[in-house]
């Protein structure tokens, strides 16, 4: 905290004089303390819900941490000066893959490390590419992720296996989002794929890179994000503005029918929603919705 510079007329002489700044130290002190504290963000948490993994600057660069769900210290995975920028556990809860960005340029390259410990491992030798974000496979063999290379945006697997990576949707507009099917055929993603400046639809196509895309929205030119595939059945439920406010849907894929949730009624945003099992071990999304509990949508919904 600094005295602002001021001007003071002696009286005397007449002559304007200029106070010194003065730093406060105590305040400064407490800007310091402020400064140094970490940055802690939630990435994931494991499928058996005993362990949350963060991204932290604690160690002078972002790297992730291993944070017990029931209480105790962090424990840190990652290390090096060389940012990690995105992770997420296996659905056996034995391995965390990551992005690292390297020399700041946004450059990234994928990598794994046992959630228990150990030494980091680099999946494969990717091009020059920007990784938005990515999901592994139910199996674990395979990785979808969404990224960025300077020519296109695209969709590409990487098998964890060989480190072989295949490219099975390009782009102009970018896109994020990738999520698996239950049965590993398809994967569902975010893309802007008309010039409609907030429009963003959603996109199926077969994992392996063969067969049409089906370009989808409840309503053209409104934002669609965020798909979410049931665990066992092929519904997608994601977060549209289709309504002229943001809510909840339910998109029953064979049967082309889409199902509001009513979840932005009063207004509110939805930054973070996903399906949880009930007592029965069945699956339902947050709002419980079910296809007599929505609003059904009159319209047909476009898709290509």
């Amino acid at each position: 905290m600094f005295i602002l510079n001021t001007y003071e007329q002696n009286s005397r002489y007449k002559q304007p004089t200029l106070t010194v700044p003065v730093l406060l130290k105590p305040q400064l002190e407490l800007v310091d303390k402020v400064i140094q504290i970490p940055t802690v963000e939630l990435f994931d948490l494991s499928r058996d819900g005993t362990v949350a993994i963060v991204l932290s600057n604690q160690s002078g660069s972002f790297q992730l941490y291993a944070l017990p769900t029931e209480g105790g210290s962090p424990r840190q995975l990652t290390h090096g000066k060389e940012r990690v920028s995105w992770a997420r556990i296996a659905n056996n809860s034995r391995h965390v893959a990551f992005s690292r960005d390297f020399g700041g340029i946004e450059q990234h390259q994928l990598f794994r490390v046992p959630l228990d410990g150990g030494e980091e491992e680099q999946l494969a030798q990717l091009p020059p590419v920007r990784i938005v974000d990515f999901n592994w496979s139910h199996k674990d063999d395979r990785i979808a992720f969404a990224g960025a290379t300077q020519d296109y945006n695209g969709i590409w697997i990487l098998d964890t296996a060989t480190g072989a990576s295949n490219n099975i949707y390009q782009g102009k507009g970018w896109m994020f989002n990738p999520d698996w099917s239950p049965d590993d055929s398809q994967i569902a993603f975010t893309a802007k794929t008309t010039e409609a400046p907030t429009a963003m639809e959603l996109v199926f196509t077969d994992a392996d890179g063969k067969g049409q895309p089906e370009i989808y929205t409840p309503k053209p030119g409104s934002e669609n994000t965020g798909p979410q595939w049931h665990p066992r059945d092929p519904l997608v439920l994601f977060k549209t503005d289709a309504h002229g406010r943001y809510d909840l849907a339910v998109y029953y894929r064979k049967e082309k029918i889409l199902s509001y949730l009513r979840a932005g009624e009063n207004g509110v945003d939805i930054p973070v929603y996903g399906w949880t099992p009930d007592r029965k071990g069945e699956r339902h999304p947050v709002c419980s919705p079910s296809r007599t509990g929505g609003t059904q949508d009159s319209s047909t919904p476009q898709s290509k």
